[in-house]
């Protein structure tokens, strides 16, 4: 509580350590991944967190937004994308659009 209440975490819990995982063979840096681990206290706060941010979230966040919310996944959202495409295509409609 009183991490909260201060907005600072003591150095040791907020210090992690970076592991390089290889993504396949090689061990250049393109073909190596970052993986952060932090101290098991910051990972059971955090994780104890997450659904009051997550109940917090649903109160504001747009109805179509997809990404990390409960019940919507990247999977959902392309499929409404490759919908809508096709019933533009079946239309006739014209698409333009630009992505992030």
């Amino acid at each position: 509580q009183v991490v909260e209440a201060v907005g600072v975490w003591p150095h040791r819990l907020a210090e992690g350590f970076i592991s390089l995982v290889p993504k396949g063979e090689g061990a250049e840096a393109l073909q190596l991944r970052p993986l952060s681990v932090l101290p098991t206290i910051y990972r059971l706060w955090a994780g104890l967190r997450l659904g009051d941010a997550m109940k917090w979230q649903e109160k504001w966040i747009h109805k179509e937004a997809y990404g990390f919310r409960t019940g919507r996944s990247a999977t959902d959202a392309a499929a409404l994308l490759q919908t809508l495409l096709e019933l533009a295509r079946i239309t006739g409609l014209r698409v333009t659009g630009s992505g992030l």
